[in-house]
């Protein structure tokens, strides 16, 4: 989806702004974030809001826009379309292959006010999920505690990278330095839900 990077303009015609501009974060929220929090999600974007140089000054960074009081923060355009695709990425990473994100920018008192608009879609859910090994070497209570999904859960390759590096020093620790720890993931009925399946070869 094209990021609206033009906002509306002004009386005279002129744009606020341009696909060049730099411009001053007056704020920056998340419309439609409700399967991750905002405090993960700013993690991985470049764009930051304004902010109050102190908590003690709090009352004047209200009053006033100065330098003195409010620790400016800029973007562009460029690191908008930058930061979409890298919010994209994260839910895609985390089961929502049909996130759409897309930017609402309006002018403020501070600056900018920047609205990452985010609708989430249907995650990819974990429909049944098994561990089989070729050699038992592994026993119940450490595949459990090796595994970091379960069925129902969005197919989120982190928690899956995450659990096949715990199988491989799980086999590792038993003295199986060549294991080979593959997935196959299966589509089922539902356009949403896949069998996924984790072979442990020692």
């Amino acid at each position: 989806m094209a990021t609206p990077f033009v906002v509306r303009a002004q009386a005279d015609g002129r744009p606020v702004l341009g696909g060049h501009d730099s411009m001053n974060v007056g704020s920056l929220t998340f419309d439609g974030a409700r399967a991750v929090s905002p405090t993960d999600l700013k993690r991985v974007i470049f764009t930051r809001a304004s902010s109050c140089r102190l908590i003690l000054i709090a009352p004047l960074c209200k009053l006033s826009a100065s330098q003195l009081f409010i620790d400016r923060r800029r973007t562009t355009p460029e690191a908008l379309g930058k930061d979409i695709a890298s919010l994209r990425a994260y839910y895609v990473s985390r089961g929502y292959r049909d996130a759409v994100v897309d930017t609402l920018l309006r002018p403020s008192r501070r600056g900018i006010a920047v609205t990452f608009r985010i609708v989430e879609g249907e995650p990819m859910r974990i429909g049944s999920l098994e561990v089989r090994q070729r050699t038992t070497v592994l026993s119940d209570a450490e595949l459990s505690r090796a595994v970091a999904l379960q069925e129902g859960d969005p197919l989120s390759l982190v928690a899956l990278d995450t659990t096949l590096a715990r199988l491989r020093a799980a086999a590792w620790n038993h003295g199986y330095g060549d294991v080979q720890v593959d997935t196959t993931i299966t589509r089922l009925d539902s356009a949403h839900r896949v069998a996924l399946r984790i072979d442990v070869d020692p």
